[in-house]
């Protein structure tokens, strides 16, 4: 939000209240006529930095969220490692059991 603007879009609503109501009490209608445009420049002002402000809103929840996206998919990628790891292990010492089991059953046929 650009305070700059918003303060610029105050003070040209403020001009446009103060020439539309000296149009008002004069009875000059264009002074009246171009006092509300002033206003309603005023609006659009405030509802472009509104724009800008949602939109920088929107940007920064973006990268807020890529990063816990990120965090996340790391984590998980880090628990398939520690699962793969566990099941190889695991699958080693199944096979070094099978061996030893072979092992013994050859020697008691001896």
């Amino acid at each position: 939000m650009s305070i700059e603007n918003r303060t610029e879009a105050a003070a040209k609503n403020v001009e446009g209240k103060v020439q539309a109501a000296a149009g008002e009490v004069s009875g000059n209608s264009g002074d009246k006529v171009a006092g509300n445009a002033k206003q309603v420049e005023s609006d659009v002002r405030n509802g472009a930095e509104d724009l800008k402000d949602d939109a920088k809103n929107a940007g920064d929840t973006i990268k807020q969220k890529a990063g816990e996206l990120k965090d996340k998919v790391g984590n998980a990628l880090n628990d398939a490692k520690e699962n793969i790891a566990d099941g190889a292990r695991d699958v080693k010492a199944n096979a070094q059991n099978m061996m030893d089991d072979a092992k013994a059953k050859a020697n008691d046929m001896k």
